[in-house]
């Protein structure tokens, strides 16, 4: 939001918490130690950016 890449709206307190469920759900449902860049990376750029770009006016309208 800082850096005028996503509406202030677009931080809802469910979408905040999704990357933290899904990293969350890796460790108990793989019961690894550690969960690979690869899947970060999914989390942040195939769930998180578009739930918060697709919420708001920046970059357009909402979907």
């Amino acid at each position: 939001m800082a850096r005028g890449e996503a509406a202030p709206e677009a931080l809802h307190p469910r979408v905040a918490s999704a990357p933290t469920a899904l990293l969350r759900n890796e460790y108990v449902t793989r019961g690894a130690p550690a969960v690979p860049d690869a899947v970060l990376t999914e989390i942040v750029d195939e769930v998180f950016l578009p739930l918060v770009h697709g919420r708001g006016p920046v970059g357009g309208p909402s979907v």
